[in-house]
């Protein structure tokens, strides 16, 4: 069983060898977030995990341990969520609102510094030529949370996950995926992953902010 926190409550999963996005919209029954391209350039399957933005479409089910997720379902009943949805509405940025749940995801979760035109740059829209989305985005000018490193997910000795591998030479690691997931055409139910989040390592999971430099972990 896979455990982790589904906007703001526990939630157990069975289904391993699911993209988060199939778990989401088939066994969930949580339908905000969307299928368009599959292979994370559109962002209308944008969710939160563990308070960032990411294409639902290329997290592999096996890397949700321990994890908190929040989808568009949850996300619109906030405040800052429900003044972004509000701005969209009074400017006209929606048309056919397939990817409105991704963009309101990545303005609530985007980085403290980005303007609109960052935080869009992984959505695509279709209908309006984006000059309301901006407006919008410019109106609803509330801010993020500051976030630190993640923790409190591993539980494995890098030691023994290597070990482990070395035992099955079948496993597959797996930390972002969204290559793999891609090649295997989100059939991952055919793969024996192993998720590198497990690993107790510090320098494979921080990414941090230090004296002007952006230190990011292998």
């Amino acid at each position: 069983m896979i455990t982790f926190q589904l906007n703001g409550a526990p939630a157990q999963i069975a289904h391993e060898g699911k993209t988060l996005l199939q778990v989401l919209r088939d066994d969930l029954h949580l339908s905000g977030a969307k299928l368009g391209c599959g292979e994370g350039e559109c962002g209308a399957c944008t969710v939160m995990v563990d308070g960032r933005p990411v294409c639902s479409c290329l997290v592999a089910a096996e890397t949700l341990q321990g994890a908190t997720v929040t989808t568009i379902e949850a996300l619109a009943r906030t405040t800052d969520g429900a003044e972004i949805c509000s701005a969209l509405a009074r400017t006209g940025g929606v048309q056919c609102g397939f990817c409105t749940p991704g963009i309101v995801m990545v303005w609530a979760g985007r980085h403290r510094d980005d303007s609109p035109d960052d935080a869009l740059e992984g959505n695509l829209c279709r209908c309006t030529g984006y000059v309301k989305i901006r407006a919008a985005l410019e109106q609803a000018a509330c801010l993020p949370p500051r976030r630190g490193t993640i923790s409190g997910k591993a539980d494995l000795s890098l030691q023994d996950g290597l070990a482990r591998l070395a035992q099955n030479p079948d496993l597959v690691p797996i930390a972002g995926g969204t290559d793999l997931v891609v090649r295997a055409g989100h059939a991952l139910g055919t793969l024996q992953l192993f998720s590198l989040e497990q690993l107790d390592a510090p320098e494979l999971h921080q990414v941090f902010g230090e004296d002007g430099n952006l230190v990011i972990g292998a």
